[in-house]
This record gives structure tokens, C-alpha cells and sequence, in this order.
């Protein structure tokens, strides 16, 4: 194994490093008087099983993650982190060390003791950026494999969105844009329109958001265009919606020309909005970056017309 810290759950490395400052253990002995001394600490388990996969075997890498699964700490919500740590450890070192044994512990008795949405997300998302193909397999089995696996994660929005955006890093837009449609059908199976609860229908516009943004954000033009096609369909579904006005200002103001921002905040502003100061500040601030300032002394004019008219009304 070439880096020991490939079997570490990235969200622990620096703050347990801070935290265990000293000499890095050179010994079984010396790993296990350092659990020993800090027996709730997946880091501790993690680097010891790194020692030992990388100086020994990988079964006795195993051993100690198997014991790291049982570690205790005060704190019940910190228990099941670190040993949601423990668990990610060991998938990783499956993955390192011996890829055909990866699906046996995901399906073993200590792997089914986690939520398995929460570890296929911690698992796929450390392995992403190196082994997209294995991630992208994993995690869309949970929406598209049995009817009952998919009933159970039909309605979680960290999953589709985690999908989504594996799947762009992957410059996967055809799959992306499948699995947006399949996201949407699953957060409102079940319901009408009309019958959509409020968080089924904040959870769509989360989803649809992060494929417009994700559009924008490619290198390629077409999909760019594509992009900011979907924020001009949101900007007329969610027309009363300041986070989606703001989200397709922010790409307005990185991707297109000064005359296409100048329109969409015109735009925005004749919708009469609550927030249509917030919008004049906004617009204002753009304007002064790109040195206008005559369209700057136009905006506190029709900003303090607005607001007159406000409290007169």
C-alpha cells in the first residue's frame, strides 16, 4: 500500500492529528499502548490498521478494524461517527488490497449495522476523485437496484444530490441528467402536484438547482447553454424564489455578458419583490466592480423611489 493514510476517513485526519499530537507509533507495541490510551478514537485504529496492511498482513488490518468497530465512546452520537469511521477504513482497505472482497463486507454483518446510505456516501465519496466507475456503481445501486432498497432511499436528498454531483466530476451530463429525472419521480412518488408536501417540493428545487449550477459550471459550452436554460424554466416555476433568483444571478455574473446580467437583474426587479432592496444592493455592488457608475446613480434613484413608495403604501 503506498500511502497509510489512504485508509483514513478524510473528515478525521486533521482535527484527531491536532488532537493526538506526539511520535507516530513504529511498533505493534508501541499501536497498541496507543490505543490504549485512546480507546474511542477511530484515528487511532485507522493508523494502526494502515501500519499493519502496509508492514504486515491484511487480515491482521482487518483484525484491528474489526476491534475499532467495537470502541465506545462517552457520547453516543460520537460512538457512531467513529465507528462510521472505522467501517469507511475498512472498505478502503478492501478496495486497496483486494477489490473482489469489497461487495462481501458492504453485505456483512458489521457493515449492516450502519445506515447504508450514510456509509456508501462516506465510502464513495473518498474513492471519487480516484475510482469514479467503482463510486458511481456503488451509490446508484441504492436508487436504481430491488424495489425495496429504493423505497427505503427514494426520499433522501443527500443521496441524489451526492449522486448528481459524482456524476458531473465524472463529466457523466447524459447519466446526470437521467438521474435528475429518476430523483424527481422518486422525492414525490406518490403525490400530485397539488398534493406535493412543502419539503418534497423544497427538495425537487434542490435537486433542480444543483443540475442548472452543475450545467453552468462545465467547461462545455453546450452544456452551459443547457444550464441556463433550466434557471430561465426555475426562474419562472419558483418566480417568487429569492435563492433561485440569487443562485442564476451568481452564474449571470460569471458566465455572461455584462448586457445579459444588466437584463436578468432588470428582470428580477420588476417582479415587485419583497427583497427587491436586497436585489438594488446586489446590483449596485456588480455595477461598481464593472465601473459603472452611471448605472449606479440610476439604481439609488429607482432604489429610493421603491422604498418611498413602500412606506406610503
Amino acid at each position: 500500500m503506498s500511502d497509510d493514510k489512504a485508509l483514513l476517513s478524510h473528515s478525521t485526519i486533521e482535527a484527531e492529528q491536532r488532537r493526538l499530537e506526539g511520535a507516530t507509533p513504529q511498533s505493534i507495541q508501541e499501536y497498541e499502548a496507543f490505543i490504549a490510551s485512546n480507546p474511542d478514537s477511530s484515528y487511532a485504529y485507522l493508523q494502526y490498521a494502515a501500519y499493519l496492511a502496509e508492514r504486515h498482513t491484511a487480515d491482521e488490518a482487518r483484525s484491528v478494524l474489526r476491534r475499532g468497530l467495537s470502541l465506545a465512546a462517552s457520547d453516543e452520537a460520537v460512538t457512531e461517527k467513529e465507528r462510521l469511521n472505522v467501517m469507511v477504513g475498512w472498505l478502503n482497505l478492501e478496495h486497496l488490497v483486494d477489490t473482489a472482497n469489497l461487495m462481501n463486507v458492504l453485505k456483512g454483518e458489521e457493515a449492516q449495522a450502519f445506515d447504508e446510505a450514510d456509509l456508501y456516501m462516506s465510502f464513495c465519496g473518498g474513492i471519487a476523485d480516484t475510482d469514479s466507475a467503482i463510486a458511481l456503481s456503488l451509490m446508484s445501486e441504492l436508487v436504481t437496484g430491488q424495489t425495496a432498497r429504493v423505497k427505503r432511499h427514494r426520499a433522501n436528498v443527500k443521496l441524489w444530490t451526492t449522486i448528481i454531483k459524482m456524476m458531473f466530476a465524472a463529466s457523466k451530463y447524459k447519466d446526470a441528467g437521467k438521474m435528475v429525472v429518476r430523483a424527481k419521480k422518486s422525492l414525490s412518488a406518490g403525490a400530485t402536484k397539488r398534493t406535493l408536501s412543502k419539503q418534497c417540493r423544497a427538495n425537487i428545487k434542490t435537486i433542480e438547482l444543483l443540475y442548472a449550477r452543475s450545467l453552468c459550471k462545465c467547461g462545455d459550452s453546450t452544456r452551459q447553454r443547457e444550464g441556463i436554460e433550466e434557471f430561465e424554466r426555475l426562474v419562472v416555476d419558483y418566480k417568487d424564489r429569492s435563492d433561485v433568483w440569487s443562485q442564476y444571478l451568481d452564474i449571470a455574473e460569471a458566465k455572461l455578458a455584462d448586457e445579459a446580467v444588466m437584463g436578468l437583474y432588470e428582470r428580477v426587479l420588476r417582479t415587485g419583490s419583497k427583497d427587491s432592496v436586497i436585489y438594488y444592493k446586489r446590483y449596485m455592488k456588480w455595477a461598481k466592480e464593472q465601473g459603472k457608475n452611471e448605472l449606479i446613480h440610476k439604481l439609488l434613484t429607482e432604489m429610493q423611489a421603491f422604498l418611498n413608495d413602500q412606506s406610503s403604501a
